[in-house]
């Protein structure tokens, strides 16, 4: 066996992985360190560069390398502020449940970039809230990160929001935290546990629990409305009972089956039912929200007694009909929809001084959404700089070709 060994050593001069060709070398520390798991591949890429001279200057050879690791060193300096603001001695408020619910939201938008003891002792963090209504908040504001958690934790997670949901709380404005981490983690939990879900929606006389998952889907999930017809259905039939109905239906919109009556026309004749209809979130979003979801679905499948209502109303000289007009322009230029998160930030430095201001704002509320912007806007940025990392080694093996 070692004189094979020696003969192939021999044969290719590959002693080591720094005897491999430096693009060959590069193609490997890029598809080791493009990682959606930022602390691995900070980790990851600090451990590469400090093998050997050779790997260290292969790590920082290129300007997509550099461009990754800046956005990586940023995410975890941006992760230790977060932490040092809101989770403090490792422990979230153990009063005040309104701060403990903003807490927790502003830690889950940089977990990934936390070791994976730190994310551990967050989760530890939640779990021993010992109110069940705070520790279901937490849950809830965890739950699009459950990849970064051990399975363990997902699991007991999953448990304790099943448990809840099949309980009899009751939630103001039937937004239930238990509903929105089930809707989340609706294709992650274990087909016995769906099964539960589903009896408890669609068997349960009390339909509390059905306008609450309906919530969920329209803030958490909404790719549910394509993927389950009986829960799109079962969203549509409580359209007169959510939290948010006129921007409900614009969601809806851009998940029916526009080939489809059954989804156009229920979006179309529901949102000029809704247009200008009275609502806490003001009368221009009385008007804008239904105006988009016709505008989503325009192009689609509609009745013609319905497409003559909207053209009457566009003809109109109101301000529904000014809306709807608005709102089919937009949608027609494909301008955006929805206006950028990032509000404008960019580059490292912008980011993590945004990060500071938002941290140093004294309105809780007001400092948790800025914190999640500017995370979200790190995020993006550091997902961006990973992609074209990647595209360095298609391009290299396009190349090659």
């Amino acid at each position: 066996m070692t004189k094979v060994r020696q003969n192939d050593v021999k044969s290719t001069g590959v002693r080591t992985l720094q005897d491999l060709p430096s693009e060959t070398l590069h193609n490997i520390i890029v598809h080791a360190v493009s990682d959606s798991d930022t602390w691995r591949a900070y980790k990851t890429h600090l451990s590469l560069s400090l093998t050997s001279r050779h790997l260290n200057k292969v790590t920082n050879a290129t300007k997509a390398m550099r461009d990754y690791k800046e956005n990586l060193d940023r995410d975890i300096l941006m992760s230790k502020a977060v932490v040092e603001a809101y989770f403090p001695g490792d422990k979230f408020s153990g009063n005040d449940k309104r701060l403990f619910e903003y807490q927790t939201d502003a830690v889950s938008e940089i977990i990934r970039s936390l070791s994976p003891e730190k994310r551990s002792q967050v989760f530890r963090g939640i779990a021993s809230a010992e109110d069940d209504k705070k520790r279901m908040e937490g849950y809830a504001n965890i739950a699009t990160q459950a990849d970064f958690l051990t399975k363990e934790e997902a699991a007991k997670m999953d448990r304790e929001a099943l448990d809840n949901f099949k309980g009899h709380s009751v939630w103001p404005d039937n937004l239930n935290p238990a509903a929105r981490v089930l809707a989340i983690r609706y294709h992650d939990i274990d087909s016995d546990a769906r099964q539960q879900i589903r009896h408890v929606l669609f068997s349960d006389v009390n339909r509390q629990r059905r306008i609450e998952f309906s919530n969920a889907i329209i803030a958490c999930k909404p790719s549910l409305l394509k993927e389950d017809f009986r829960l799109a259905e079962m969203v549509r039939t409580s359209i007169d009972d959510l939290f948010d109905p006129h921007g409900a239906l614009a969601v809806i919109a851009d998940h029916v089956d526009k080939k489809s009556p059954l989804g156009t026309d229920f979006v179309v004749r529901e949102s000029l039912r809704f247009i200008g209809k009275p609502t806490e979130f003001g009368a221009e979003h009385g008007r804008n929200a239904p105006a988009l979801a016709i505008a989503r679905v325009i192009d689609g499948e509609i009745r013609p007694e319905y497409r003559d209502q909207i053209r009457t109303l566009t003809e109109s000289d109101s301000v529904e009909g000014r809306a709807l007009v608005a709102a089919l322009s937009t949608v027609e230029k494909g301008k955006p929809r929805e206006v950028p998160i990032e509000g404008g930030i960019s580059g490292t430095t912008e980011l993590f001084s945004e990060l500071i201001i938002s941290i140093d704002e004294p309105d809780i509320r007001t400092a948790v959404e800025g914190v999640s912007a500017v995370a979200r806007s790190a995020r993006r940025g550091t997902d961006a700089a990973r992609e074209a990392l990647m595209n360095t080694v298609r391009e290299r093996d396009d190349w090659a070709r």
